[in-house]
């Protein structure tokens, strides 16, 4: 498995998506790509000349993406208002892409069709899926249910929410030459593929567990009976601004201290509920969190650590990480602290490549074998290699 990087700052966007496609050209060495993704951040581009200037390219390439909150790769680690493409060549796997839309009106059918069109060109099980959803109009599905029992998957999935560089108005999917929103897009690899991945987070419970008393989707109504912004306000004061910094953990088992975290979208003064970036389980169970920096970080350092452990060939070719926007706004300047881990692996191990996207959700399993879960305000890491 080759793969290329090009990533681009430069204002200008024709001239970014011409010296994006010369340096995966150049790097790739005459090989031709099976499989790419396209990031970027610039909403004022016209996507569909972009991706069709892409396939112009490599007319037999698979190619998904998304708009997003940042861009990430070892050429530039934290970027905004950047293009950033990944091309792969491989004579081993087998890359498939579907679309599914209308992902806020029809979920099941959304992502049922992804899937369907998906597996239409696998050669064999796939073993792992990427998937990229709409960020914004999608904040109410339930993708855990959807993905672990309605759908019934026998292989995990990996990837994010698209972004729109924090504008929350409108994120753009990418399939083919095709961009779109209120979709979902899916690419499933098949083939002697190998991968671990893994979520970081970094926040510690804080006080006792909370029963939830009234929820519907993402939106908190009612915690032991008081209205949910009665309760944040006993807790946290009546600074609502300062809620958007403190993300909610739900536990999501009886036996264990595992938890996902819920990132607050909006404040229903009139109903006293609070609307959140995905949606919870029956019957959660909340703690009140709190963090710093250094543990954010930390934790991302920690997570890359175990997930290079778990990866059981000798190196991977890529790292793909979808973490959270809320970290990179949190974080500011020390955004890119969060990949330290990852690039003092890559000057040991040259042919490890890194890219990636900041995400407004992330998509993927707590623990190896483990169901597929949505997170909130994680650091989302996925290597990916072939199998000798």
């Amino acid at each position: 498995m080759q793969t290329a990087i090009g990533h681009s700052e430069n204002p200008h966007a024709p001239q970014a998506l011409e010296e994006i496609i010369a340096q995966c050209r150049l790097e790739l060495g005459g090989c031709t790509p099976s499989f790419g993704i396209f990031f970027t951040s610039r909403m004022e581009m016209n996507f569909p000349s972009a991706l069709s200037r892409i396939l112009d390219e490599w007319p037999d390439m698979q190619l998904v993406g998304c708009t997003t909150d940042g861009e990430i790769s070892d050429c530039l680690p934290c970027t905004v208002d950047s293009l950033n493409l990944l091309v792969i060549h491989s004579e081993h796997l087998r890359f498939s892409i579907g679309l599914g839309e209308g992902v806020s009106s029809e979920p099941e059918r959304a992502v049922r069709q992804a899937l369907d069109q998906a597996a239409q060109g696998t050669n064999g099980k796939p073993g792992l899926g990427i998937v990229f959803s709409d960020g914004l109009g999608s904040t109410g599905v339930d993708f855990q249910e959807l993905l672990n029992n309605v759908v019934d998957l026998d292989f995990p999935l990996f990837g994010g929410t698209a972004g729109d560089n924090f504008r929350l108005l409108k994120t753009f999917q990418f399939c083919g030459d095709k961009a779109t929103s209120d979709a979902l897009v899916v690419a499933l690899v098949s083939g002697p593929v190998s991968f671990s991945c893994g979520f970081g987070f970094g926040h510690t419970m804080l006080g006792r567990t909370f029963s939830v008393t009234g929820c519907k989707g993402n939106i908190l109504y009612e915690v032991e009976g008081l209205p949910a912004l009665d309760f944040f306000e006993k807790y946290l004061g009546r600074n609502t601004q300062e809620y958007h910094q403190i993300p909610l953990a739900v536990l999501v088992d009886d036996d264990t201290d595992d938890f996902i975290l819920r990132d607050l979208l909006f404040v229903n003064h009139e109903e006293k509920s609070l609307a959140f970036c995905g949606t919870f389980p029956r019957k959660p169970r909340i703690r009140l969190t709190d963090f710093t920096n250094s543990g954010l970080i930390a934790a991302a350092a920690r997570t890359t650590s175990e997930v290079l452990l778990r990866y059981q060939e000798k190196c991977p070719d890529l790292a793909l990480l979808c973490p959270c926007t809320s970290r990179r706004h949190l974080l500011g300047t020390q955004a890119k602290e969060e990949h330290a881990e990852l690039l003092r692996f890559r000057t040991e191990n040259p042919e490890m490549r890194i890219f990636g996207m900041y995400a407004y959700g992330e998509i993927g399993p707590l623990k190896a074998g483990k169901e597929i879960l949505f997170h909130d305000a994680s650091y989302a890491l996925l290597l990916l290699g072939e199998r000798t």
